[in-house]
């Protein structure tokens, strides 16, 4: 099978981190690894976000300096019901 990298492609989104949640049995992808996969797939942007270990300050700190061929969008794991997601949506507005 051939890919086409002619025509560009945006990714929904893509989780990046170790998992907590025993469904996905502690699968780990790091930044690097991910966007070598979308890259190799013709994807040229993608939006990125944490896992359920919500890890939102080290991806965010990883995507500022990220400068490979995939352009970079972050959102934020955020679960109102927990006080730490106020303290990451208050921290990525004020940056």
């Amino acid at each position: 099978m051939t890919m086409n990298t002619q025509s560009p492609v945006f990714d929904a989104h893509c989780h990046v981190g170790r998992w907590l949640v025993p469904d996905f049995a502690g699968r780990a992808t790091d930044l690097l690894d991910s966007m070598t996969a979308l890259a190799s797939a013709g994807v040229l942007e993608a939006l990125v976000m944490t896992t359920d270990a919500r890890d939102n300050e080290g991806l965010l700190a990883a995507v500022r300096s990220w400068r490979g061929p995939v352009s970079l969008y972050f959102a934020a794991w955020v679960d109102l019901m927990r006080a730490s997601s106020w303290s990451a949506i208050k921290m990525i507005s004020l940056q």
